[in-house]
């Protein structure tokens, strides 16, 4: 059975102001004789353990004992089961010399027929007592899953809090365990803790939007692409036409000389001049009827097509190559990443596109050296993706221009995601940590409950033991004579 081993700590009870038990003064014995001055402490002394006897806290001070290697409080007297019986003067004037003529208490008589319920009485006794230890362990154990759980409640609120806080007005620069606590709860009881988990680009992302600043908005991109489809069905067009003329055979079989003369052909023609202009020597009667049935107005018909078609293919390649994008410093931070992707996509389609054009204006500039013969394009005709990655790139413009109407709005959003993607990472250990206070609450529940019943049946052998009515009003009738 459990007994008292030490006085451990006695403040601002009587005579003791702040006494500790000393490391070299020996622990109770079997027998324990306390002596000294009046008015050097022993009342009190026996007052604590008379409150101890009582069940009842002390009436002033701080009180720990130490009972069975227990450090027992004494506000936990009330739920003590160690059976201690005190004789002092306080007893005295309670049982024996009532002051102001109060009538004593009674007096029990046990019979001979209760000592087997004292032996149950006892046995009870000690049954409660072993379950006063399990509760005060119980009660230990509360306080740490307590103390943990609430360490983690706090230090989750603290990081949320320090990552989400801002400058200006936002509820996360006062969060703190309460809010943490009430929203893990919730999403405990919900079951929903994984869509609110963020991938890690996800998250760099939102952390981006979160300490980004309002930018201005960006124009979209203005660029119509061209169908190579369409392109390549008309070079192939003027590939396959052909010229039908008297032609001059070595003209026709020297490209470059027939291009020298046509342009000079025209020069004459222009200046109305009979004179050659390189040799300035009298040109033969016939030679400008000849050359001119040679280029007649077919030939320079499909010259013009080729020449005009050279240069809208030239304009059509500036225009893909000079063209300018949105740079990514531009837009919103959270959509950098998925920008640069898309305006490599795009640069990839325009470099395709830009070296298809260039591949028809060299079979035109072919086509040109035979306009006699037919030719065909040999120039492999893929699907064109610019117009997809034009309007990818104009979807994220046109989301950082609506995240710069909707600024506020949109950021707020934001830290509210971060906000649960943290408390749903951390959720597990929330969860194992408030079962740990449950159950440790479910023990000194248990124990509680059990310590009752056994207070119950020890209070009604005790009062089956004791026969009190007849024999207590005989001898207090002796007393008063």
């Amino acid at each position: 059975m459990s007994r008292i081993t030490r006085i451990t700590r006695l403040r601002n009870c009587g005579v003791f102001r702040d006494f500790e038990w000393p490391s070299d003064l020996w622990e109770f014995g079997r027998y324990n004789l306390i002596y000294g001055w009046n008015g050097t402490g022993k009342t009190t002394l026996s007052r604590v353990l008379r409150a101890l006897e009582l069940r009842q806290r002390p009436v002033t001070g701080e009180v720990v004992l130490d009972i069975g290697g227990n450090q027992v409080r004494g506000e936990h007297f009330p739920y003590s089961s160690l059976f201690i019986r005190v004789f002092n003067s306080d007893f005295v004037e309670e049982n024996v010399f009532q002051k102001n003529g109060g009538e004593l208490p009674p007096i029990f008589v046990f019979g001979k027929e209760s000592i087997e319920k004292q032996k149950e009485v006892e046995r009870l006794k000690i049954e409660r007592d072993n379950k006063e230890n399990e509760r005060n362990a119980a009660h230990d154990k509360r306080r740490r899953a307590e103390r943990d759980f609430g360490k983690h409640c706090i230090d989750r609120a603290k990081v949320i809090k320090q990552t989400l806080r801002v400058s200006g007005p936002s509820p996360y620069n006062e969060y703190d365990k309460r809010k943490y606590q009430s929203r893990a709860e919730q999403m405990v009881a919900d079951g929903d803790s994984a869509k609110y988990r963020l991938t890690e680009t996800e998250r760099d992302a939102l952390l981006r939007l979160h300490r980004a600043t309002p930018k201005p908005k960006v124009p979209e991109i203005t660029y119509r692409p061209h169908s190579p489809q369409d392109l390549a069905s008309k070079v192939s067009e003027l590939l396959s036409t052909t010229v039908v003329s008297v032609a001059i055979q070595r003209l026709k079989e020297d490209p470059a000389l027939a291009e020298w003369v046509r342009h000079g052909l025209w020069l004459h023609k222009e200046r109305n001049s009979n004179i050659c202009l390189f040799c300035e020597q009298s040109l033969p009667s016939n030679c400008l009827a000849e050359l001119e049935v040679h280029f007649n107005a077919e030939y320079e018909r499909l010259m013009q097509s080729i020449d005009d078609q050279m240069r809208s293919l030239e304009e059509i390649g500036k225009n893909a190559r000079e063209l300018k994008l949105p740079h990514r410093a531009e837009l919103n931070d959270d959509l950098a990443t998925e920008y640069d992707q898309a305006e490599q996509d795009l640069r990839q389609a325009l470099n395709i596109f830009q070296e298809f054009v260039s591949q028809l204006i060299t079979a035109l500039k072919e086509k040109k050296k035979k306009p006699f013969s037919p030719l065909t394009l040999r120039i492999s005709v893929g699907a064109d993706n610019t117009a997809i990655a034009v309007n990818q790139v104009n979807e994220i413009v046109r989301r950082h221009n609506e995240a710069c109407d909707d600024f506020d709005r949109r950021v707020s959003e934001t830290r509210d995601r971060l906000a649960l993607d943290m408390i749903a990472e951390s959720l597990d250990e929330f969860v194992r940590l408030q079962d740990a206070v449950q159950q440790a609450a479910e023990s000194v529940k248990k124990a509680g409950q059990a310590i009752k019943r056994l207070d119950l049946e020890i209070a009604r052998l005790e009062s089956e033991i004791v026969e009190h009515r007849r024999p207590a009003e005989e001898l207090n009738e002796d007393l008063r004579k």
